[in-house]
């Protein structure tokens, strides 16, 4: 079985990383931050989305790309087609999604969220804005603005690669 591995901290390392580059340092222990399961748990809380370390990115993952495969889930959600096929047996306990024929091939099926799913994942995002709007309130309009351009800017020149090159 699986263990959390996250649960100790919680938080953001209280040591310097080592990288040359501050602004790579800050995105690794911010992404660290968003992809534990304590922080998937906090979004979660006032939805009925089960506590599996996976269920919040599948949640997100459906609500933004839509219906799925079990196997390009798995892709997206970077895990073993044994740990989709758990998750979506929880996540169709709990009535959040459930199982169609693939209109192109019925022997496969396709994992779409309910309307109690689409609810869910919709107060994820909600939480998300208010975690946002909350983490911000002390900055001014200018530097909220400031900070929006340039993830946007980073997010568009990663997105843009179809390939990290290190040299």
């Amino acid at each position: 079985m699986a263990r959390k591995i996250d649960e100790a901290g919680g938080g953001l390392p209280e040591y310097a990383l080592p990288y040359e580059s501050d602004a790579l340092g800050n995105l690794v222990r911010i992404s660290a931050l968003l992809a534990s399961a304590s922080f998937h748990r906090a979004l979660a809380s006032s939805t009925p989305i089960p506590d599996d370390p996976h269920a919040v990115s599948a949640m997100y993952v459906l609500a933004a790309w839509g219906s799925l495969r079990p196997g390009a889930l798995a892709v997206r959600l970077h895990v073993s087609p044994p740990t989709v096929s758990r998750l979506v047996e929880k996540l169709c306990t709990a009535g959040l999604v459930k199982r169609v024929a693939d209109p192109l091939d019925s022997r496969a099926s396709i994992v779409a969220l309910t309307s109690a799913g689409a609810t869910a994942s919709a107060e994820l995002f909600r939480q998300g804005d208010l975690m946002m709007n909350s983490l911000l309130a002390g900055w001014t309009a200018e530097d909220r603005q400031q900070l929006t351009v340039l993830l946007e800017r980073l997010a568009t020149t990663m997105s843009s690669r179809t390939a990290l090159v290190v040299r």
